[in-house]
C-alpha cells in the first residue's frame, strides 16, 4: 500500500524530479534547468501573440518551457501540491476553474480598454487567482508569469520583472493566496512598462524565482 505522501514524480527516496536529463541529483538539475528553460523563455519573446487567452494556452506554454526536461511538461498535476501553509488547487478541478479564469479575462478583451491602474487591478486579480491553481507539478511561475506577460501585451504592456525582488515576490503571492491582492498591485504598478511599438517580444525580462 502507497504511503499517503507519495510522489510519483520524484526518484523513490528523494526529492529529485524525475526528468529526461537522468540527473538525480538537485542541485545539478536546478543549474541545468536554469540553463535549458531560459533559452525556451527567449524563444517565447520571438512567438506571435495567441488569438485569444485559453488554459490550453498556458499549458503550451508551460510545455514549451519546459520539454526538454519533464515528460510531464504541459500536463495538469495529478497529485495536490502545497507550499508552507498554501494549499493550492486540487487536481480534480484545476481544468474547470482554468477555463474560467481564462473566460473571464477574454470576455474583458485582455484589459485591452482599461486606463492603467484598473488594468493593474485586473491583471492581478486574474494573475493571483490561476497563481493560486498552481497547475502544475512545478515551474508554475515560470510558465504564468510569461503567460500573463502575453496577456500583457495584448494591451501594449510589460511587466518589467528585474523591478521585482524575490523576496517582494514571494510575499506578494502568499498574500494573495489569502485574496488580499494589494501587493500583487504595488508590484504591478512599479513594474508596469509600455510597450512601444512591437508588443510581440514581452518576456525577455523575465525572472527566474525559482519555481
Amino acid at each position: 500500500m502507497q504511503s499517503k505522501d507519495f510522489d510519483p514524480y520524484v526518484y523513490l527516496g528523494t526529492n529529485v524530479l524525475k526528468n529526461k536529463l537522468g540527473i538525480k541529483n538537485s542541485t545539478v538539475l536546478a543549474l541545468r534547468e536554469e540553463q535549458l528553460t531560459s533559452i525556451r523563455m527567449l524563444q517565447l519573446t520571438q512567438k506571435e501573440l495567441p488569438r485569444s487567452i485559453t488554459f490550453k494556452q498556458l499549458c503550451l506554454v508551460h510545455r514549451h518551457i519546459f520539454s526538454d526536461i519533464y515528460d510531464w511538461a504541459g500536463k495538469i498535476r495529478t497529485g495536490s501540491i502545497s507550499k508552507g501553509r498554501t494549499q493550492f488547487c486540487r487536481p480534480a478541478y484545476i481544468q474547470t476553474e482554468g477555463v474560467k479564469i481564462c473566460a473571464a479575462i477574454n470576455q474583458a478583451k485582455c484589459f485591452t480598454e482599461l486606463a492603467p491602474e484598473e488594468f493593474i487591478k485586473r491583471f492581478a486579480h486574474s494573475f493571483n487567482e490561476m497563481n493560486v491553481l498552481h497547475p502544475f507539478r512545478d515551474g508554475n511561475g515560470r510558465a504564468t508569469r510569461a503567460f500573463f506577460n502575453q496577456i500583457a501585451a495584448k494591451a501594449n504592456y510589460q511587466i518589467n520583472y528585474i523591478k521585482i525582488g524575490r523576496d517582494e515576490w514571494i510575499d506578494a503571492c502568499i498574500q494573495g493566496y489569502w485574496l488580499t491582492t494589494n501587493a500583487l498591485e504595488e508590484l504591478f504598478a512599479k513594474a508596469l512598462v509600455r510597450l512601444v511599438p512591437a508588443p510581440g517580444l514581452t518576456l525577455n525580462q523575465e525572472l527566474n524565482f525559482g519555481d
